[in-house]
């Protein structure tokens, strides 16, 4: 079960905790894990001033996998050639000789191996197929 530690309640355990009481004794009073009087107290202590809240559980940052040109290059591979997921996913790794001349010349950039996975290379092809559907 979980339960919910308010605010309100985080600065309690931290202020009983401060005027010398064992986390057991507090864990118990507050019914919570002694994990989760340690965990707040720690956090507290920590920072320049008390906070009591949630930290946030988005991410710092979002990576966008897919480039520009690996894009171009999925869309190329599969309107030249009629391939499919699992035979562009290995030519963006490894090309053959041919397939890296055809992409660094259309492109007009030098080619670096990709690693995409299927999904990924399949969500590309959806895409620009629906945007291809909404356009004509």
């Amino acid at each position: 079960m979980h339960k919910v530690v308010t605010p309100e309640i985080r600065k309690l355990m931290i202020k009983a905790k401060r005027n010398g009481k064992q986390v057991m004794d507090i864990a118990e009073m507050f019914d919570v894990s002694r994990k989760t009087v340690w965990k707040w107290y720690k956090r507290v202590s920590k920072k320049g001033w008390p906070n009591y809240r949630d930290r946030s559980k988005r991410p710092h940052t979002i990576h966008k996998k897919i480039t520009p040109l690996a894009e171009e290059a999925i869309l190329l591979l599969r309107d030249s050639f009629n391939w499919g997921t699992q035979r562009i996913e290995i030519c963006l790794q490894s090309p053959p000789p041919y397939i890296q001349s055809l992409l660094e010349t259309v492109l007009g950039k030098p080619w670096k191996p990709v690693m995409l996975s299927r999904q990924s290379i399949n969500n590309i092809l959806k895409y620009t197929f629906n945007l291809n559907l909404v356009l004509f």
